[in-house]
This record gives structure tokens, sequence and C-alpha cells, in this order.
């Protein structure tokens, strides 16, 4: 386990006896863990110590740059540059390439 899975999982042991009174069972604890990791307590928790997840965060620029090269390509195929094209003609390219 590295060690942002470490932090994640404390993330999530927290969030869980948050959600807890003071006596609880063993399946109201394992309830609990799982609400806290459908809520995302333990990527917040491992966010908060160590920083964003690099890993997310540049995943989520190369997936940004392939929807404007796309968009880009659309708008090209229409006769129209991205320097010139509205920002309606962008929106629609890049609902065109999201779907």
């Amino acid at each position: 386990m590295d060690q942002r899975q470490t932090f994640i999982s404390t993330g999530q042991h927290i969030g869980a006896t948050r959600r807890l009174g003071e006596t609880y069972s063993n399946q109201e604890y394992l309830a609990a863990v799982e609400a806290a990791s459908l809520a995302g307590d333990g990527e917040r928790y491992a966010d908060a110590v160590l920083g964003g997840d690099v890993d997310n965060l540049l995943r989520g620029i190369v997936e940004e740059d392939d929807l404007m090269t796309s968009a880009t390509a659309v708008l090209k195929d229409r006769g129209i540059s991205l320097e010139d094209a509205t920002q309606g003609q962008l929106r629609d390219a890049l609902v065109q390439v999201s779907a």
C-alpha cells in the first residue's frame, strides 16, 4: 500500500467514526466506512495531507487538450479557424466531440 492509499484509508476511517455514535457494531462500522468512501472522505483527507492527486490532475489536462484538438478539427472541417470561431461555434464543436 502506497502512502496516498494509506491516507485514503485513514480518511475513510475518520469519516466513518464521525458518522457513528460512541457504540456501534462491526456491521455499522463497515457501512459507515462504505458511506465515507462513497462520499470521498478518504480522497479529501489524502489531498489535505499530501496535496492534490497529480496523476488525476494531469489526466484531466490531457483530456481537455484532446477535446480542444478534436473541437479544433471539427471547426476546421466547417471552414472555421479556432481563432475566428465565435463562442457559440466553439461550444457546438465541443459538444459534438464530447458526445
